[in-house]
């Protein structure tokens, strides 16, 4: 059984955001210059689209190609720390 205060703001799932070495790299930021270009792109040309929703889509494009940059640079630092280690 768990107590919560009344006065306790609503919790919910929480956020991720993104690092700043993720930030910080080119090659990611080229990345997320081309979406953006592209949804541009998109939008000029296809005035029918929701433009809400296909603005979602872009963030989650972002937010899925940020996180799987974060993991490959995790699993490269983890490979140095393990041959640093074992040396």
């Amino acid at each position: 059984m768990s107590f919560i205060s009344p006065n306790t703001p609503f919790v919910g799932k929480g956020h991720w955001t993104i690092p700043t070495f993720v930030i910080e790299n080119s090659h990611f930021i080229d990345e997320v210059v081309n979406m953006g270009l592209k949804l541009q792109e998109e939008l000029l040309h296809s005035p029918h689209i929701n433009v809400q929703d296909r603005y979602r889509s872009f963030k989650d494009e972002v937010i899925r190609t940020a996180r799987s940059n974060s993991t490959r640079h995790a699993c490269a630092v983890e490979a140095i720390v393990k041959k640093k280690w074992l040396c």
